[in-house]
């Protein structure tokens, strides 16, 4: 049975503010990996990270017919997006192995 315009409204005003604020809450907890005193990373790293994270906002406002725009450092995404998926800038790095076997 199709809902009416009021019941969708409804179930609109009860699930869309619980979801954002889990998403701001885990953008509080992503904040809590910047200490340094804590955690390594690179800037590069975390810059990549942010233009995924920017990238999923850009989207979701778009399939609510919002267009919006980030800029980190000056640069659009388009400029500094990578391609890869986010798990990929966390694997352990292999030490590099000369021709001769040897370890740089």
């Amino acid at each position: 049975m199709p809902q009416s315009a009021s019941e969708k409204r409804d179930r609109f005003a009860r699930m869309f503010p619980d979801r954002v604020e889990k998403a701001v809450k885990q953008f509080q907890l992503i904040s809590n990996c910047s200490s340094k005193s804590n955690y390594e990373y690179s800037r590069e790293t975390v810059a990549k990270v942010w233009v995924h994270l920017l990238d999923a906002m850009m989207n979701s406002a778009d399939d609510f017919g919002l267009e919006i725009d980030f800029t980190i450092n000056g640069k659009t995404l388009s400029e500094v997006s990578s391609s890869g998926s986010i798990t990929s800038l966390f694997e352990p790095t292999q030490p590099e192995v000369s021709s001769a076997g040897t370890l740089f």
